[in-house]
């Protein structure tokens, strides 16, 4: 699948959502395909470096090293095989630390451009390691 950017975030009055597309070589999707999980990870790196503290936390070294999505999960796909609802830990290195938060993305495929879209509710990992960051632990 080649990345194509359609969109970085969307925001609404709920959680903000960060969505990109992929383009798909199958009209299938599936939770645990690489350049899915490439591109959740992407989403969410992309939406946390727009928050001045999270950069000063790197620049600091109290979070270092690279994210992962680890632990995938499909929790429901649709007969077609065209939706997918997944769980997934998104983990990171915090003051030496491994952490690791839980999170849902959704997979939808696109019958009109033939894309993957991929929806990730960032801000939740945004609060908890927002969390972490004033607590400081």
């Amino acid at each position: 699948m080649l990345f194509n950017f359609i969109a970085q975030t969307a925001r609404f009055s709920l959680p903000v959502l960060a969505i990109a597309m992929l383009t798909a070589c199958t009209k299938e999707v599936e939770c645990n395909d690489r350049d899915t999980k490439e591109l959740a990870v992407n989403l969410i790196q992309s939406y946390l470096e727009k928050a001045q503290w999270y950069n000063e936390a790197r620049e600091r070294n109290i979070i270092t090293g690279d994210a992962k999505i680890e632990d995938i999960k499909t929790l429901s796909v649709s007969d077609d095989k065209k939706n997918a609802v997944c769980e997934a830990n998104y983990t990171f290195t915090f003051r030496k630390k491994d952490r690791s938060i839980d999170f849902n993305y959704g997979l939808t495929y696109l019958e009109d451009s033939g894309d993957i879209e991929v929806e990730v509710d960032a801000n939740r990992i945004k609060a908890n390691i927002l969390g972490l960051f004033i607590s400081g632990q």
